[in-house]
């Protein structure tokens, strides 16, 4: 069975990070959005994270070798519960992002309303 955890990632080093972790196997998620960026009078659309040095990586915990996923390549190290497991994401919340995607992980900005900037997110 598949279980989302997080991963903390270097800076500016997500894309890395997630190419790494996909060629060892692991399942990886990272929701991007359109910002409007206006940069020496010019008005550009970039694809920016939602969670700015986090992603999502799936795994089976029974089998996987998860303690591997820290020493990859970009990854600061995986988030751990208090009792120093792996912190989970429930699948519901992932599946809520995914459903309201446009194509290739890029959520909406319409869909987002439900967040605040600098809100805090509990992971289970």
């Amino acid at each position: 069975m598949i279980t989302w955890c997080v991963a903390h990632t270097q800076p500016l080093k997500k894309l890395v990070a997630q190419q790494h972790l996909l060629d060892q196997g692991y399942e990886v998620y990272m929701p991007r959005f359109k910002k409007t960026v206006r940069y020496a009078r010019k008005v550009e659309e970039k694809l920016v994270p939602l969670f700015p040095r986090y992603i999502c990586i799936g795994m089976d915990l029974d089998s996987a070798r998860w303690r591997s996923v820290n020493s990859a390549r970009a990854v600061s190290h995986l988030l751990m519960s208090y009792d120093l497991n792996t912190a989970k994401v429930p699948t519901r919340i992932l599946e809520d992002l995914r459903v309201g995607e446009i194509g290739d992980g890029i959520v909406p900005v319409a869909s987002l309303v439900n967040f605040v900037k600098g809100e805090k997110m509990c992971v289970l």
